[in-house]
């Protein structure tokens, strides 16, 4: 246990609060700035399991925020160098990667966690979380950065939820993204070791905070409001779940990160990758994803019929798609 010294002499830890984080499993949805400083610390703290979805690949412009990630590793799916990094920081930690969307059709990835952490970047996810979290008695630790503004709170059922907050969706365009406004590099890890604590303090026992957390790091600003539940919430006081049955038709998103097109298709592949090694000869595999470059677009491809595809609008994206899938 000397690898838990400084955490078995703390008095708000002590052998006690270590041996629960051992025997905990978290979840962390989002590897990129939150959840990739998330899982270190996490991963470092000595967790029992720690499960990390996360649909992308990482870019070089990741690379001044996402702590976890090096040069070496730009082309690859965030979810495998993850694991390969958490365990060499701790081969005691179990690592659960996906490299895949978080949604109605993957929810129960995050079956029999104890807590889950938000490092995603769109409020579609954020709101599907919650709706799981409040069906199913899991909290949850939101979390967001954004140019030098961060923000999180701590959601535990049957309290105030995140729809007490954000009631229904905000109009497209309405909030700023990473890739309009840009992100402070320190801030990202800064918001991570707040949700890091607070995941830790939920499965030891310790009181989780109560408040809405405001930060500005540039500007020296630190705020909290305490969150209400909302008596009209549809959600955890009128207990509607309408993001766990979200229509698959609706199957392309553009990502906040670096000019991305992502499509899901409702029918699922196997063996696409060996498929499309066989068709395309032009193309790469690599960590059991197929790349093809088209006219300076990038198609990056996954065994189960998920696409990134880089350099493109949404409709050119669907275009190349069905054009080199077929679907």
């Amino acid at each position: 246990m000397d690898r838990y010294a400084r955490h078995l002499s703390l008095l708000e830890l002590g052998p006690r609060g270590q041996s629960a984080l051992a025997g905990s499993s978290m979840a962390i949805v989002g590897c990129g700035g939150l959840g990739a400083a998330t899982a270190m610390y996490l991963t470092r703290a000595g967790v029992g399991s720690l499960t990390i979805i996360d649909r992308d690949v990482v870019d070089e412009h990741n690379l001044h925020r996402q702590i976890l990630f090096s040069e070496k590793d730009v082309g690859r799916p965030k979810a495998v160098v993850a694991k390969e990094c958490l365990e060499a920081i701790d081969g005691g930690v179990r690592i659960v990667p996906y490299q895949r969307s978080l949604d109605p059709s993957s929810i129960h990835l995050l079956k029999g966690v104890d807590v889950i952490v938000d490092g995603t970047d769109n409020l579609t996810t954020r709101f599907l979380l919650n709706d799981h979290s409040v069906k199913h008695k899991i909290p949850w630790v939101y979390g967001g950065a954004v140019a030098t503004e961060g923000m999180s709170a701590t959601f535990v059922p049957p309290g105030p939820c995140f729809r007490c907050l954000f009631p229904s969706m905000p109009p497209p365009g309405s909030l700023q993204t990473c890739e309009s406004a840009g992100v402070l590099g320190p801030l990202p890890p800064l918001v991570a070791a707040i949700q890091a604590t607070e995941a830790m303090k939920l499965v030891t026992g310790a009181t989780p905070r109560k408040t809405l957390l405001y930060i500005d790091p540039w500007q020296g600003v630190w705020r909290e409001a305490e969150l209400e539940k909302q008596r009209d919430c549809p959600c955890c006081v009128g207990g509607e779940y309408p993001y766990l049955d979200l229509d698959k038709k609706d199957m392309v998103t553009k990502l906040c990160d670096g000019g991305k097109v992502q499509i899901v298709p409702s029918k699922k592949a196997k063996g696409l990758v060996r498929a499309l090694e066989k068709r395309y000869p032009q193309g790469a595999v690599r960590d059991d994803m197929f790349v093809l470059s088209v006219n300076g677009i990038e198609l990056v491809i996954f065994d189960d019929g998920r696409a990134l595809v880089m350099g493109a609008g949404e409709e050119e994206a669907k275009n190349i798609y069905s054009r080199f899938i077929g679907w």
